[in-house]
């Protein structure tokens, strides 16, 4: 559980509990609240983290727990019938609906390929400050002639309003362009 305090409050906490006034620096990691502790000597408190990477953090998470339910439904929906699906709408999701393209207010998110072996969804982050992602799951069949389907989610290296290129199919496994790393769904 993270609990953020705002920026306004934290000194003022930091002073309640020394008793004396403080100085709020701004550093590499965050802000550090810096306290006086007699003559010529100042004890700094722990950085307190910038919000706006907290901020980016929160809307990235949505992203990534997003395109993890459609690779998820996508497999449950592909070992019911004879394709994935082509539309939100078919996925059932709830938080995503609509033809092959839904809207958030932090992404936009398109199921851009869709046929009997193999289904691509890409999430086009709205704002430059963010990430953008591309989940596939490939269905193949094994030597034992069983159908099989593995799945990768993909996330742009650095942010980016372009979602990463489309992942390519090596072997039996989708795997990440080299603009993105694979991350855990």
């Amino acid at each position: 559980m993270e609990i953020f305090i705002d920026f306004f409050v934290w000194p003022i906490l930091v002073s309640q509990m020394f008793h004396m006034p403080v100085l709020v620096a701004a550093g590499p990691v965050g802000f550090t609240v810096l306290v006086p502790a007699g003559p010529g000597r100042v004890i700094g408190a722990p950085p307190m983290p910038t919000v706006i990477g907290e901020a980016a953090g929160g809307k990235q998470s949505e992203a990534k727990q997003n395109i993890s339910s459609v690779n998820r439904a996508q497999t449950a929906y592909r070992a019911e019938k004879s394709s994935f699906a082509n539309t939100f709408d078919e996925l059932a999701l709830g938080i995503l609906s609509g033809s092959s393209s839904a809207e958030t207010p932090n992404y936009s998110y398109q199921i851009v390929t869709a046929n009997a072996d193999l289904t691509i969804a890409t999430v086009t982050a709205k704002d430059a400050t963010l990430k953008s992602y591309a989940g596939a799951v490939v269905r193949y069949q094994n030597s034992a002639n069983q159908s099989v389907m593995t799945s990768v989610i993909c996330e742009t290296t650095q942010p980016s309003q372009i979602p990463p290129a489309i992942p390519q199919v090596v072997g039996n496994a989708p795997v990440c362009p080299p603009d993105s790393v694979t991350i855990e769904p």
